[in-house]
């Protein structure tokens, strides 16, 4: 509960209950339509407020203005709940001209008219004139509320099906796509674009919470476009208007759980807060996080409503000089990642990196579980402002020290690497993996196999019990070069294999592919071979007599 409406009036800071009053004596506020005993929508001015209410208990409100967190919106429309307790009576309303009417109504549109609409190239088609007019009559203040309304009404149908299979999810992929461009066409004078990558970004965190059943990376891709969008946008300094929109879409991204898993709201909220001193934003914004569940997915360690409270602290702190209290030990990294994505979005990249750097060595020492997550987001961060030498070093302290080595973040690193220094990195890399504190068999066979050090790799596969299926790759890489050793090492990985093979078939299809090398040896090799194979698995097992009679023995 927000408060009590009869006491309303002292909720509110003296010079936005007075804009509100004045608003509220023009009829500038005015009940479009009770969506039930609860819920109320108001308009006015090109403004849409929603207001919920139990009995004399007002529970929340949503304003499209996004400006002040009581606005005076929310006081005009109260003053008007309260006229005949409070004696006021309104002016009567002038007509308003065609310049100022209010958001166009696009709750009547249907979902067939926007799909006609968008599927049309023409975008001046007479089939679409009604659609087509409303698009034309919207203004800047107005335009991300309508834009959303247009993709909603887009998505509605996929709503009501929860799963979505590859073809509802290119379909729906497409007709976002198919939206966004003609309306990029229509209006495309008044940086519309902002507005729409917003609208899109917006929607797309409610349509990610459904189930699919296909691949949705190219929905993750459209999201993450829509980021580097505003964000090219953010760096070019924003409007009253846009930063009005851009407290909308944040407030939107924190309303429930589920739309905050969708993580919408990291990207929105250390940007706003770069340009808020509203203290009202301010603590409107740490109530509605502090309703949220404090829960960490198993695949990470980072807590992003804590991050995210931290980064609100952090602003107050700047802003207010309030005080910071304490941070415990268990919150020292979830401090730091706020501190360092605040100095990211305020163009403070030198300082940031410093910040970088001191929360690895943090990370080394005491809080080692973090070490994946961090040094991820490091790389990330390097490559987003090409800084290739920091992305060269964490990513190598990852092959090093990181539980599993990606084949993609080898090839990168070896890219990065100066042709001149790079056998010589390579053999520092190969060399600490070397090591007992970090060595890997798996990361320096992939190693060697990827630098083609063959001999290398066959020492490796020596301390091993049965690394037949790699052997057999470095046999047929080095073949015609071979020696009696390696054909002993060959059949002792070979016959190990199939020892841990119970049914007698599989062990056939396994020799199948050792047919491969076997067979390209000279007659006495090959018999080498066989021999041993004959002797381990006894001479009248299955699969000795199988090979007697293939070979002639």
């Amino acid at each position: 509960m927000l408060f009590i409406i009869p006491q309303f009036e002292q909720h509110f800071e003296e010079k936005i209950l007075k804009k509100g009053l004045r608003l509220f004596m023009r009829s500038g506020m005015e009940l479009i339509e009770t969506l039930n005993s609860s819920e109320l929508r108001f308009g006015g001015s090109g403004t849409e407020l929603l207001l919920k209410k139990k009995g004399d208990k007002l529970l929340s409100y949503n304003c499209s203005c996004a400006g002040h967190f009581y606005c005076h919106h929310l006081a005009a429309a109260l003053f008007l709940l309260q006229k005949e307790t409070l004696a006021l009576t309104p002016r009567k309303k002038i007509k308003s001209s065609a310049k100022n009417k209010s958001i166009p109504p696009f709750k009547k549109i249907s979902v067939g008219e926007v799909l006609h609409f968008i599927q049309n190239r023409n975008a001046k088609n007479p089939d679409n004139s009604r659609l087509q007019s409303l698009i034309l009559s919207v203004s800047e203040e107005s335009c991300f509320e309508d834009y959303r309304q247009l993709f909603k009404i887009v998505l509605s149908p996929n709503y009501q099906k929860g799963i979505l299979n590859q073809q509802e999810i290119d379909l729906a992929l497409n007709q976002m796509q198919l939206l966004g461009d003609k309306l990029n066409r229509i209006h495309g004078s008044f940086r519309s674009r902002y507005y729409l990558q917003m609208a899109l970004l917006t929607e797309l965190q409610d349509f990610l919470q459904l189930r699919f059943t296909g691949n949705e990376e190219p929905l993750e891709h459209l999201k993450t476009t829509a980021c580097e969008i505003l964000h090219s946008f953010f760096l070019k300094k924003l409007s009253v208007a846009e930063k009005a929109a851009w407290q909308k879409a944040l407030l939107l991204s924190l309303r429930n759980n589920a739309v905050l898993r969708s993580g919408v709201f990291t990207f929105l909220l250390p940007r706003f807060l770069s340009w808020s001193r509203s203290k009202s934003a301010f603590d409107g914004i740490k109530d509605l996080l502090g309703k949220r569940k404090n829960t960490i997915p198993y695949y990470t360690r980072f807590s992003a409503l804590e991050v995210a409270l931290f980064q609100v602290k952090l602003r107050e702190h700047q802003v207010f000089k309030s005080p910071l209290a304490k941070t415990d030990a268990d919150s020292v990294m979830n401090e730091r990642m706020a501190k360092t994505e605040m100095a990211f979005c305020t163009g403070k990249t030198t300082y940031a990196f410093k910040l970088l750097d001191a929360g690895y060595q943090s990370v080394l020492s005491t809080h080692k579980l973090f070490f994946d997550e961090y040094t991820a987001y490091c790389i990330q961060k390097a490559i987003t402002h090409r800084q290739s030498d920091t992305e060269c070093r964490y990513l190598e302290e990852r092959l090093i020290k990181g539980l599993f080595l990606k084949e993609s973040e080898l090839d990168r690193w070896m890219e990065l690497l100066p042709p001149a220094e790079k056998q010589q990195k390579i053999n520092e890399l190969i060399a600490a993996l070397r090591q007992p504190r970090f060595y890997s068999f798996e990361k320096l066979a992939l190693i060697l196999k990827k630098t083609q050090g063959w001999d290398d790799l066959i020492q490796e596969i020596k301390r091993q019990s049965n690394a037949y299926r790699l052997l057999h790759e470095v046999v047929l890489q080095k073949f015609p070069e071979y020696d009696k050793n390696l054909l002993l090492l060959y059949a002792k990985h070979l016959i190990g294999a199939m020892a841990a093979l119970s049914v007698y078939q599989h062990q056939l299809l396994l020799f199948e592919t050792a047919r491969n090398y076997i067979d390209k040896l000279p007659e006495a090799d090959k018999n080498l071979i066989l021999d041993k194979i004959i002797t381990h698995s006894g001479s009248e097992s299955q699969l000795s007599r199988h090979l007697r009679r293939l070979y002639g023995l």
